[in-house]
């Protein structure tokens, strides 16, 4: 581990509290030959690390979380519940789908439902056999 960057976080942090991780993953942008990695590998055997969730998200899920926000409210909540049945979230208990296969299958029908929206469909209750039929013919 390069003791200067453990050094420099607990010169300006401190060593009587633990540390947050989004202030040791900020390191490299202190100076060249400040590493993070090193540094948040031995903080935690110290139980000196607050680990930050929102930095081991799963890059899937934060693009599907990010795309169904913009989508029109009452679509968004409707993708939002077939995401989750995905997940193995719904009435009947099933292995979860990954959010990788979520997300291959939902930047599929993104276009789509953005012209749904565009054509001023507000909930997908009022997407007709025709408007599946054209979707489907616009792919092809």
């Amino acid at each position: 581990m390069r003791a200067s960057a453990l050094v420099l976080l607990l010169r300006f942090l401190g060593a009587d509290a633990p540390i947050w991780e989004h202030d040791v993953v900020d390191l490299p942008r202190a100076g060249a030959g400040l590493y993070a990695r090193s540094v948040c590998e031995f903080l935690p055997a110290h139980g000196l690390l607050v680990i930050s969730s929102e930095l081991h998200r799963d890059r899937d899920q934060a693009w599907v979380e990010r795309t169904i926000a913009g989508l029109p409210d009452r679509l968004a909540n409707e993708v939002e519940a077939w995401v989750k049945v995905l997940r193995g979230e719904g009435r009947r208990r099933h292995p979860a789908r990954s959010y990788r296969c979520i997300r291959t299958t939902l930047s599929t029908l993104l276009s789509t439902l953005a012209t749904w929206a565009d054509n001023g469909v507000v909930s997908l209750r009022e997407v007709t056999e025709e408007d599946v039929t054209q979707a489907g013919r616009v792919r092809s």
